[in-house]
């Protein structure tokens, strides 16, 4: 939902990104689908780029995806994959394109170390020293319910974005991503 918000609102600002997508051996492959659906929707360019992240993570499939399990919950997450978004965000940088911009948000932040914005802006001056590109994370300070509200004034709609970590049929509605969804929906219907 964070990306395809970020891409949708990119373009109807003026831009015209490159979107990239990442194999890096994750369950939910299914959101690369979901990605450049959204790219052919918004007539954008779109890379699949692969990404061999050894990991033991629950996103890689060394375990159970946790269930039920919140942001406030104390402890590293099962489904943090150090250094993701560090490699990640530099095979963008390989691209050529302006800023890399991505759907890191004060919600991730609080389980993903390398969401949150202190990262985001040390990570930024690097690439900017060395490629000349900043990273931009316009939600970062955003929650995933500001994000639900923009995602929906965008016009998107809930098939629009894939954010489940199972990534089979349909979404499992106990994983991480699809608690906070249903949390931000419900808050937003209020």
């Amino acid at each position: 939902m964070d990306s395809t918000t970020l891409v949708t609102k990119l373009v109807r600002d003026g831009f015209s990104p490159t979107c990239v997508s990442f194999d890096y051996g994750q369950r939910h492959r299914k959101e690369i689908r979901y990605a450049a659906r959204t790219a052919d929707k918004l007539q954008l360019r779109h890379l699949i780029l692969e990404a061999p992240i050894q990991s033991h993570s629950a996103l890689r499939g060394h375990s159970e995806i946790p269930q039920n399990l919140s942001p406030a919950d104390s402890g590293q997450s099962p489904t943090v994959v150090p250094g993701r978004n560090l490699v990640l965000i530099s095979l963008a940088m390989t691209v050529g394109c302006g800023p890399v911009y991505v759907g890191c948000n004060a919600d991730d932040a609080a389980v993903y170390p390398d969401c949150r914005p202190e990262f985001i802006k040390h990570l930024s001056l690097a690439t900017q020293a060395a490629y000349g590109r900043s990273v931009e994370a316009p939600f970062v300070a955003m929650s995933k319910v500001d994000i639900y509200r923009l995602y929906v004034e965008l016009g998107l709609k809930s098939n629009d974005s894939w954010s489940c970590y199972n990534g089979k049929g349909t979404p499992c509605g106990v994983c991480g991503p699809c608690i906070a969804i249903r949390g931000a929906k419900e808050t937003c219907q209020k």
